[in-house]
């Protein structure tokens, strides 16, 4: 009889290849979820806690059962966690440095320079692999159903605004950083920033040595 199945998939083997989602759930720790969703509820917080030590205590199996049942009360939903989860993921991405995002149609991550587009299907890996770092169960997790609730959840929690620059502000996003031009000041190299929401680099370097000799 089969026990067990340690197939891994080989989406996961390649989000694991990449230095920015590997990262990522590097930082994912194991949530308590029920404390998590009561957690503006003070006194319901250590009333469960108070079950918990009970049920650790507790010998009578009968009795043990009981606590079981009424502390799964207080479990939230699968929606509310999977807010929760979507949350602690764009926490940790954020934490590091690899921001991540989804506008209208698509995906990105933030790699430090500009909003590189990730795949559909590699962003669901990264969110089965997250919920797994944070103890949910693999096999209600990878349902269809579940994943797809969750990949929602994530998009509508990490949506990217929509950029409005100020008039007579012009920014490009250059190889070594953002090349700004503003009415009435000093056009100015500045370091790369997230919240620009520049989903391109162009490939080359401002230089202030360099000279247009042909104009």
């Amino acid at each position: 009889m089969i026990e067990n199945i340690n197939y891994t998939r080989k989406l996961t083997i390649d989000l694991l290849r990449r230095e920015s989602f590997k990262s990522i759930l590097d930082k994912m720790q194991e949530l308590d979820y029920t404390l998590i969703y009561h957690k503006e509820k003070p006194e319901l917080i250590a009333h469960i806690l108070d079950l918990r030590a009970k049920l650790e205590k507790e010998t009578d199996q009968n009795e043990k059962q009981d606590i079981r049942e009424r502390l799964k009360r207080y479990d939230p939903n699968n929606a509310s966690k999977n807010a929760i989860l979507a949350d602690a993921l764009l926490d940790a991405a954020d934490s590091i440095g690899f921001s991540l995002g989804a506008d209208a149609s698509d995906h990105y991550v933030y790699n430090g320079c500009y909003w590189k587009l990730v795949h559909r299907n590699l962003i669901k890996e990264l969110l089965l692999n997250a919920a797994l770092k944070t103890g949910l169960k693999e096999y209600s997790v990878k349902v269809i159903g579940q994943i797809e609730s969750l990949l929602s959840q994530f998009r509508y929690s990490s949506a990217i605004p929509v950029v409005e620059y100020e008039k007579n502000l012009i920014k490009i996003n250059l190889k070594n950083g953002t090349f700004v031009i503003k009415e009435n000041d000093e056009p100015r190299l500045e370091k790369f920033s997230s919240d620009d929401f520049f989903k391109y680099q162009l490939p080359f370097n401002y230089d202030t040595e360099a000279t247009a000799p042909k104009f």
